[in-house]
């Protein structure tokens, strides 16, 4: 896959993709609403899917684009104790605030996952320590443009000693959302994503049975 452009705003200041972020993060502080969620229930039903569709227990955990480390926060509720978690955040007051959390076994790094090509490398390799086992995106890839979004997640394949896991808006939802303007957020051609997924292993799950097709999520494995 040839590397996808970087994306600028209008005044290059910065990424296009992170735009909605930072004007969020003016308006709201490091908040919950500064994360792009409508609300919270609909942040914790993207991650309940991708619960049901692996088991996190013991594992290293790479989220990108954490936000305030919501999905570490959902697990240790649901009484699932992971192993390790990395959040990379690209906004430095979204870690700031989640470095006060408390959240057992996390740690939280500044990183722009989408523009730091070395991203994964960097944080889930480190001298003496596990690489990432688990890499996963809720709603983190939804502002970016799809070539750009597919050249992450295949950095993050390349990465991940397990597999990967990653919602996204769906091209194939009911037309009444379809026919709606999603933006900041882009929606994807579902069907290229789950081909490039299983270009690169069998061993694919597929979820698009919430929401009315709004999302879809896809998790890919390591066989053997």
């Amino acid at each position: 896959m040839s590397s996808a452009p970087r994306e600028s705003s209008a005044d290059d200041a910065a990424p296009s993709y992170l735009a909605p972020y930072r004007a969020a993060l003016a308006s709201h502080g490091a908040s919950f609403e500064a994360t792009g969620w409508k609300n919270r229930d609909m942040q914790l039903a993207r991650f309940d899917i991708m619960m049901e569709m692996t088991d996190f227990t013991g594992r290293v955990i790479v989220d990108a684009g954490s936000g305030l480390g919501g999905m570490a926060e959902h697990l240790n509720e649901r009484g699932v104790q992971y192993g390790r978690y990395i959040g990379l955040d690209a906004m430095p007051e979204m870690i700031d605030q989640s470095r006060t959390r408390n959240i057992p076994e996390a740690e939280f790094v500044v990183s722009d996952f989408a523009g730091e090509t070395d991203s994964f490398d960097r944080f889930t390799k480190r001298a003496g320590g596990p690489g990432a086992e688990l890499i996963i995106f809720s709603g983190s890839l939804n502002t970016m443009h799809e070539d750009a979004a597919l050249e992450v997640l295949e950095r993050a394949w390349a990465a991940a000693t397990e597999g990967v896991l990653f919602n996204f808006l769906s091209d194939r939802a009911v037309p009444k959302l379809l026919a709606k303007d999603a933006a900041p957020a882009r929606r994807f051609n579902t069907i290229r994503l789950l081909d490039w997924a299983l270009t690169k292993t069998p061993a694919v799950q597929f979820r698009q049975d919430y929401f009315a097709g709004h999302d879809a999520t896809i998790a890919m494995f390591r066989l053997g």
